[in-house]
């Protein structure tokens, strides 16, 4: 027959029962906590550990550059377009040259050369002339070129059929001498001859040229600064120049006479 333990007994059982058990716990959380103490704790570096580690390296590196993909190559920048050439400009015209002004000179036609004499000119600077009338132009002939005057009804003529400018041929001091008919030499684009009224006539140095004119007017005396001489080049060479207070012309009687053995 069990005898059952009085209850005293089995009050104290319960303490020790709990008393174990608080110690249990207390240890496993010690132990707990040293694990995790143990596990915080650093891995001593060794020298295996450190090859493994640069192993491991080594290894990602190559797989992280065997895995990156190769970058792709930068597009070739495109070639920049060369600038268009700038039109070269056209070159300014030169400026024309501006001719100097240049004020004219006043040249004093020069007195024309005679071919047969030097006229004499007296000491105050004239020259002396015989004023004739002829087919309404006044004649002014150097004296130095007349060698005889005479008129017309004097003389015979003998008629001239080869020059219609020539009146006819007379005998002067055993020489032939050729009578011109002035107007149509001098002036044939005035000459009229209804209106020649030819009554003397003036016989030229060397008398082989006679003159015929309408009437004999005087001697006058023209002073040489007083003429107005014609231009060298003028289209009618025996006019020689105008003597405006007498309203004559001038005759150039070394040119006429050039002009009148060519003729024949």
């Amino acid at each position: 027959m069990s005898q059952e333990l009085p209850d005293k007994p089995h009050g104290m059982q319960r303490v020790v029962q709990d008393y174990l058990e608080t110690l249990l716990l207390d240890a496993s959380e010690e132990v707990v906590v040293a694990a995790a103490v143990v596990e915080e704790l650093p891995t001593p570096v060794t020298d295996e550990t450190l090859n493994e580690t640069e192993i491991a390296v080594a290894t990602e590196a190559e797989v992280t550059a065997s895995v990156e993909p190769e970058p792709e190559p930068e597009p070739e920048p495109e070639p920049e377009p060369e600038p268009e050439p700038e039109p070269e400009p056209e070159p300014e015209p030169e400026p024309e040259p501006v001719a100097a002004q240049v004020a004219p000179k006043v040249v004093e036609p020069a007195k024309p050369a005679v071919p047969s004499a030097a006229i004499k000119l007296a000491d105050d600077g004239v020259i002396q002339c015989m004023l004739v009338k002829m087919h309404g132009l006044n004649l002014a002939i150097p004296s130095d070129f007349i060698d005889v005057v005479n008129h017309l009804s004097n003389i015979t003529l003998q008629l001239d059929a080869e020059h219609d400018w020539c009146l006819g041929t007379f005998s002067s001091n055993q020489r032939t001498a050729f009578l011109v008919d002035t107007a149509r030499w001098l002036i044939p684009d005035r000459y009229d001859p209804a209106l020649a009224q030819y009554n003397e006539l003036i016989i030229l140095q060397g008398r082989i040229w006679a003159l015929a004119c309408d009437e004999l007017v005087r001697s006058v005396a023209i002073p040489v600064d007083k003429i107005n001489w014609a231009p060298a080049d003028s289209s009618r060479p025996w006019f020689w120049g105008t003597y405006m207070e007498e309203r004559c012309v001038l005759l150039n009687v070394g040119k006429l006479m050039t002009q009148l053995n060519h003729a024949l």
